[in-house]
């Protein structure tokens, strides 16, 4: 029924938001945690991490 193809794509992906919050909530903790771990392992004084994170 290609008439109800649209609906089911909306209630399929609206099924899916909640896990996709959470899912794009877990990737911007991980991208913020391996910026600290390089500003780390370059030893990054926090004007140069300022730097870094204005570009």
């Amino acid at each position: 029924m290609i008439t109800n193809a649209p609906k089911s794509i909306e209630t399929h992906y609206n099924g899916y938001k909640g896990f996709l919050a959470r899912l794009s909530q877990r990737l911007t903790a991980t991208d913020r945690l391996i910026d600290q771990i390089v500003y780390q392992l370059y030893s990054l004084t926090p004007a140069e991490i300022a730097i870094v994170e204005e570009t």
